[in-house]
This record gives C-alpha cells, sequence and structure tokens, in this order.
C-alpha cells in the first residue's frame, strides 16, 4: 500500500518509488525505491523540489513496474 506524506513526516520510512532530479539537461534518480529515508535526506528531497514523497505503508510491498508489465504480458 502506497501513502503519501510530506518528507518532514517520511524520516523512517521507505521510499515507495524512485525520487528524481530534473533540471536543464538533467534526469537523476537521488534516491532509489526502497530507501530508509533519513533526517539528512530531507533537504535534499526539497532542494530537488520534492516536498512529498509515496512511502511504503504496512506489510504489503508493491511490485516493480516492470515486473508488473511482464506479469501481465503473462
Amino acid at each position: 500500500m502506497l501513502k503519501k506524506v510530506r518528507v518532514e513526516e517520511a524520516v523512517g520510512l521507505r521510499l515507495a518509488h524512485d525520487v528524481v532530479q530534473y533540471g536543464p539537461n538533467l534526469k537523476a534518480v537521488i534516491f532509489k525505491r526502497g530507501h530508509l529515508i533519513r533526517e539528512e535526506d530531507i533537504e535534499k528531497l526539497k532542494d530537488s523540489g520534492n516536498y512529498a514523497v509515496y512511502v511504503e505503508s504496512g506489510e504489503e510491498c508493491g511490485v516493480h513496474e516492470d515486473e508488473a508489465a511482464l506479469r501481465l504480458m503473462r
């Protein structure tokens, strides 16, 4: 299950998706799915324009979009 929270409230939680920073001639993954958000990550998230993130809530983990597409194809 996914839950959208402000980055300040996400400390100690795991990202449910990759966080990407965009800019002129830039597209960089700054945090990968599953990253445990720490206090020091907050400024980096905000500097990249991410003021809220989707985190995993509960025991159930999602399936990566590539894996979901393969499952659907089968």
